[in-house]
């Protein structure tokens, strides 16, 4: 079997493929260095806190494995990625199956080391639990204000599910109870349907998280959307963290993944919104819920890792 100590936390157990072929950096218990890598891909395999059907776990490597096929240069925005930025794999959080509380714990020190390091992470999901450890890793090395902003269909805002205060529908709440983040600097985007329990959005409007619904996107455009999500995200903040669930993509985009909602993002909108938000101050960046076994021809993963590029192409503009 192959084992993975404690701290051995991101060491690629189990990789076989890095993000768009991408060197590893090397996790081990004498020496630790990033190589002055401006991003560090990281995956959480992790689906413990998964409340509808499960598989996310398997996202991680389902989206290294379809970056396999993309090149680092954008030909919209005639930038090459790589003169501008470095990025490495740091492979997979050695996850614990069975103890959700110290597979959390140990993504949330993977992210913390990348962090420590002046390097962004860019983590790989697993459900949407993982943002809850990410931004706390973040934060252990942050001075200052945190800004959110949040693509989804669901609002995860509850305060418990069967009694439990941490899964993936309950993150964002969590996320607004820290010191570091006020809930008026967390913006969610594409918001819809039947999946979200009205109890969810009361409690979204107390933490004053604003919650901004598909409809008005598609009323007023996703530039302007976003321009505001940025503005509301970074008054009285120094940064912003990213997340991104894929099922905020109609499922014609993102099959793949735990729970599916039809009406969503077209994959041009996600495309034009990570580009604008890469253009800020993101301290870190997580996309969340691919469920691989539910799409046979990729196009989930693709549309993942195409999320990731336009966001990395903004940031090599920016540099």
């Amino acid at each position: 079997m192959n084992k993975c100590s404690f701290l051995e936390t991101a060491m690629q157990c189990g990789v076989s493929h890095s993000f768009l072929k991408s060197d590893y950096v090397s996790f081990d218990n004498a020496s630790f260095s990033l190589e002055q890598a401006d991003y560090a891909v990281i995956g959480a395999p992790f689906e413990q806190c998964c409340v509808y059907r499960p598989g996310s776990g398997f996202g991680p490597q389902s989206i290294r494995i379809a970056s396999e096929q993309f090149s680092t240069y954008n030909i919209e925005l005639d930038v090459e990625i790589t003169d501008h930025l470095k990025l490495v794999d740091a492979g997979d959080v050695a996850v614990i199956p069975g103890n959700r509380d110290k597979s959390l714990e140990r993504i949330e020190e993977a992210v913390e080391r990348i962090y420590r390091h002046g390097t962004i992470p860019i983590l790989l999901g697993g459900d949407h639990s993982v943002t809850l450890p990410a931004v706390k890793g973040i934060l252990k090395n942050f001075n200052g204000k945190l800004g959110v902003i949040h693509f989804d269909t669901h609002l995860d805002t509850g305060d418990e599910y069967a009694g439990e205060k941490i899964s993936n529908c309950t993150q964002m709440l969590r996320i607004s109870e820290f010191d570091q983040v006020d809930g008026s600097n967390i913006v969610q985007i594409g918001i819809r349907g039947c999946l979200n329990p009205k109890e969810e959005y009361e409690l979204a409007k107390k933490a004053g998280i604003h919650t901004i619904l598909i409809n008005e996107v598609l009323k007023r455009g996703m530039d302007s959307v976003v321009e505001e999500a940025i503005r509301l995200a970074s008054e009285g903040t120094d940064a912003i963290y990213l997340t991104v669930d894929i099922d905020v993509l109609d499922p014609i985009y993102a099959p793949g993944t735990c729970a599916p909602s039809p009406g969503g993002l077209s994959i041009r909108e996600l495309i034009d919104a990570v580009r604008k938000i890469g253009k800020e101050k993101v301290v870190g960046f997580d996309l969340v819920e691919v469920a691989p076994q539910y799409d046979l021809g990729g196009v989930t993963q693709r549309c993942a890792v195409s999320t990731i590029l336009e966001f990395l192409s903004a940031c090599a503009i920016e540099k």
